[in-house]
């Protein structure tokens, strides 16, 4: 995933298409197992470009009223259109199963290879 450090990267970033924002911490177990999930996620939705950030980039956790890690935040052109932010532990199937009833909001043709799954 590649990274988002400040506001200003994140407005310059965050603009069009699809893209999900992850917010993450250091010392976070439940963060390290979201690693693991993100090529094979990078590849069920290759329309969606994944980002993260440190929680404690006060800025954006106070923008988006982070309330624990990691928590995704899913735009579609720029616009917030869902968001999976709690503390609780995420498997694989529940963040492949936001993120495509997420897309069913935007743009159904950016889940065609979930459908296959």
């Amino acid at each position: 995933m590649k990274k988002i450090r400040t506001k200003h990267e994140f407005e310059q970033t965050i603009k069009s298409g699809f893209d999900v924002l992850v917010f993450k911490s250091e010392i976070c177990p439940s963060c390290d197992a979201f690693d693991r999930y993100v090529a094979p996620l990078e590849a069920l939705f290759p329309h969606i470009n994944f980002y993260e950030t440190k929680k404690n980039h006060s800025n954006l956790t106070k923008m988006f009223d982070v309330r624990g890690v990691p928590s995704l935040f899913v735009f579609k052109d720029g616009t917030l259109i869902a968001s999976y932010n709690d503390g609780n532990h995420k498997t694989f199937m529940d963040v492949r199963n936001f993120l495509k009833n997420a897309l069913k909001r935007g743009d159904t043709r950016c889940f065609s290879n979930v459908e296959k799954n």
